[in-house]
């Protein structure tokens, strides 16, 4: 589409302590000029991998920029 362009992202989230740790990497389409995704949408990525608690997860990752320029990121887990 005129005006936008998919960009590869990995994203890495501590959750409790640095040894827990979730990969989220992907693609998603952002406008030329924009430096993320634009505000009130939202982007699945696949869940590529873990470490301490989260060791062996798969899964995707639903990221949505909020109208405030916050984040929600919903993790769907399933254990290998």
């Amino acid at each position: 589409t005129a005006g936008k362009e998919i960009r590869i992202g990995t994203l890495i989230f501590t959750i409790g302590n640095l040894s827990n740790q979730i990969v989220v990497q992907g693609i998603a389409v952002y406008a030329l000029t924009a430096p993320t995704i634009a505000t009130s949408s939202r982007t699945t990525r696949p869940i590529t991998g873990g470490s301490g608690r989260y060791r062996g997860v798969t899964g995707w990752c639903v990221s949505t920029h909020l109208k405030d320029g916050s984040w929600r990121h919903v993790f769907h887990l399933l254990k290998s």
